[in-house]
């Protein structure tokens, strides 16, 4: 049985413990679901440390853990296409999905500014100023000398609205798309450029869903429009 199948045989034993709010526990503690896949937990774990001890990311470590996981999974399942990842920072996020699904190319946007100015949409929500958050091309590529496959990185620095519909023409099909762009406006482009890539079986992931409403806003519009009926997992993503 392939481990796509086998979580989700798994997933009615463990989905009780679920609710329990395990996500009030430390961040470190692994969720029920993990301690399935003991090799993978402390696989992804181990590399989050060594990113985030090089100031590679700053991803909490479930939400590490669980790119690792599900770049996994896309890889032993055969899933088609490329990983895009949405607001790289210095690429911590990018080497966790290339570590874990090696033969893919991975396509890594990012202004390389920080961000950009809120829209109305995220009035109501946590602003930062813009700039935050600002990352560096050259971490990101040396990061990758030693973490995930620089022969198949691809990075494409701008903003989305101007590198997003041109790098999508050269993406036929996407395995993951992983998004971190905290506010509206970039999180609804990154979604409606690549969800109608994403292969049957590859995952979608907001990693702001719960931390800024626009994101939340962007992503809800977005699932309603292309008729996305599968629930959030662990609140950030669903699987196609």
């Amino acid at each position: 049985m392939g481990d796509v199948g086998r979580e989700h045989r798994w997933r009615s034993v463990i989905a009780p413990l679920e609710r329990f709010r395990v996500d009030t526990l430390p961040h470190a503690a692994p969720r029920p679901l993990e301690l399935l896949r003991p090799d993978l937990f402390l696989a992804g774990e181990r590399l989050r440390r060594k990113l985030r001890t090089a100031d590679l990311t700053v991803v909490t470590p479930r939400r590490a853990r669980t790119l690792y996981r599900l770049a996994c999974s896309v890889e032993r399942s055969n899933i088609p296409g490329a990983i895009v990842d949405c607001g790289v920072r210095n690429g911590g996020s990018t080497m966790l999905l290339s570590e874990g699904a090696p033969s893919r190319e991975i396509w890594a946007f990012d202004s390389f500014e920080g961000l950009p100015a809120p829209t109305a949409e995220d009035l109501d929500g946590p602003l930062l100023p813009m700039g935050a958050w600002r990352g560096s091309i050259k971490a990101l590529r040396r990061g990758f000398e030693s973490y995930g496959r620089p022969e198949r990185l691809h990075v494409v620095a701008g903003w989305f609205e101007e590198t997003l519909p041109v790098a999508a023409r050269q993406i036929d099909r996407v395995a993951i798309i992983h998004v971190a762009a905290d506010y509206y406006a970039p999180v609804k482009l990154a979604l409606e450029t690549f969800y109608p890539k994403l292969a049957e079986g590859g995952y979608a992931i907001v990693d702001d869903y719960y931390s800024f409403p626009g994101a939340r806003r962007a992503t809800d519009e977005v699932r309603s429009r292309f008729g996305v009926t599968q629930p959030l997992v662990w609140d950030h993503y669903w699987r196609r």
